[in-house]
């Protein structure tokens, strides 16, 4: 019982997370990526940066790197 309790802490519990949080992610970058103004020679151009994008990559990462510390720990590695 206390190997399932704490395989589904520490793997299953950050990896539903991070699938939640990467799909919220990704659902508002298909609604409207930030955009920031520039201008050039006196003309406003309007740019479209994906860093909800970004910022669901780099979310995923550090949670698959928790996720790993998670599995390593439940073996005793770590």
């Amino acid at each position: 019982m206390w190997f399932f309790l704490i395989f589904g802490i520490f793997i299953w519990l950050p990896a539903l997370l991070g699938l939640v949080l990467l799909a919220i992610f990704l659902l508002f970058d298909m609604w409207g990526s930030c955009t920031y103004e520039t201008t050039l020679n006196g003309e406003v151009l309007t740019q479209k940066r994906h860093c909800y994008l970004i910022t669901a990559l780099v979310l995923t990462a550090i949670l698959s790197i928790l996720i790993i510390i998670g599995f390593l720990r439940m073996i005793h590695v770590l």
